[in-house]
C-alpha cells in the first residue's frame, strides 16, 4: 500500500484499514507515488493516461470519479466510446466544474458502445486548454484492432506543446512498426498510452533513441519493482502504459492511482519546464 509522504497519521490509518479490508478479496486499490509535489501551472501540466477498457461494459460513475478528483489538465484515454466520453464530460462539468476540450483519434465502430447501431470507439484527447492542430493517423501495419496515433497542440504559458495518444498493438511484428511509426515523429513532445510491452523490452529502442525519456525515472529502459506499476487495476505487477516526455519536459511526481473502473490503473504525471 502507498501512501503519500505527508500524510496525517490519522488518514494514513484509514487509509492502511480501507487497504487491509480490501485485501482480503485480494484486490487493493491504493495510490502508488514516485516523486514529490507538484500540479498543473503556467510553467505546468498535470497529465494523465488511462485505457478505460468500454468493451467491459461502462463503469460510467467511477470513470468520472477518478478523473474528477485528479483534475488532470490533459488526459489520454484509449479504449473508450465516443457517447461514454461525451457524458463524462458533462458529468465533469456539473459535479466537478471540470471543462475539457476533446479531440478524437482513430475509433471502429464496436457493438460494445451501446448504441442501436456500432458506435465510435478508440482514442479520445481531453484538455483543459484548447486543442489547436489535431491530426488522426491510422498505423500502416496493425492487427485485429484499427490502430493509430493522434495529436494536438496546446499553449500553456506561451510553450506550445504537442501531445501525442496511441495505443500499440499486441503482437512483436506490429509492435516493432508502430512504434518506429510514432518515434519518427519530430514534433511529438508528450506521448500518452498503452503500449502493450513493459519497458524493458528491446521493441522500444526507437522511443528511447528519439530522446523520449519515461515521466518515471524509475521505468526508464528498466521495470525494477519501483517501476509505477498499472497492470492489472487490482494487484498490478507491470508497467504497460506510459506517459514519455522530451524537449526539455521534466516530471517531479508520477502516481499510479487504484481503481477497480478499469482494468488497467491510470497513470497520472506532473510535468514542468
Amino acid at each position: 500500500m502507498f501512501t503519500e509522504k505527508n500524510s496525517r497519521p490519522g488518514k494514513v490509518f484509514c487509509v492502511v484499514l480501507v487497504a487491509l479490508f480490501l485485501g482480503a478479496s485480494g484486490l487493493v486499490y491504493g495510490v502508488q507515488t514516485n516523486g514529490g509535489g507538484g500540479s498543473g501551472s503556467r510553467s505546468g501540466l498535470r497529465v494523465m493516461t488511462w485505457n478505460l477498457k468500454a468493451e467491459d461494459g461502462e463503469n460510467f460513475d467511477g470513470w468520472v470519479k477518478v478523473i474528477g478528483n485528479q483534475k488532470p489538465d490533459i488526459v489520454g484515454l484509449q479504449e473508450a466510446c465516443v457517447t461514454d466520453v461525451r457524458g463524462v464530460m458533462k458529468q465533469l462539468k456539473e459535479k466537478y466544474g471540470l471543462t475539457y476540450h476533446v479531440k478524437y483519434g482513430t475509433t471502429e465502430k464496436q457493438w460494445i458502445c451501446r448504441n442501436i447501431v456500432k458506435g465510435a470507439w478508440g482514442q479520445a484527447l481531453l484538455s483543459r486548454y484548447p486543442l489547436k492542430d489535431a491530426v488522426n493517423v491510422a498505423y500502416k501495419k496493425s492487427d485485429d484492432v484499427d490502430r493509430g496515433y493522434m495529436a494536438a497542440t496546446v499553449t500553456v504559458g506561451g510553450k506550445n506543446i504537442r501531445v501525442f495518444n496511441t495505443h500499440i498493438g499486441k503482437t512483436a511484428e506490429v509492435q516493432k512498426s508502430e512504434l518506429a511509426e510514432i518515434a519518427a515523429r519530430k514534433d511529438a513532445t508528450i506521448i500518452l498510452g498503452d503500449f502493450n510491452m513493459a519497458p524493458d523490452n528491446p521493441l522500444l529502442g526507437p522511443i528511447w533513441a528519439a530522446g523520449f525519456a519515461d515521466a518515471d525515472k524509475h521505468c526508464y529502459k528498466q521495470h525494477p519493482p519501483q517501476c509505477t506499476r498499472t497492470f492489472p487495476s487490482g494487484k498490478p505487477d507491470k508497467k504497460i502504459d506510459y506517459i514519455l516526455l522530451r524537449g526539455g519536459l521534466k516530471s517531479d511526481k508520477v502516481e499510479v492511482y487504484g481503481t477497480p473502473s478499469s482494468d488497467h490503473r491510470p497513470l497520472i504525471a506532473a510535468i514542468r519546464w
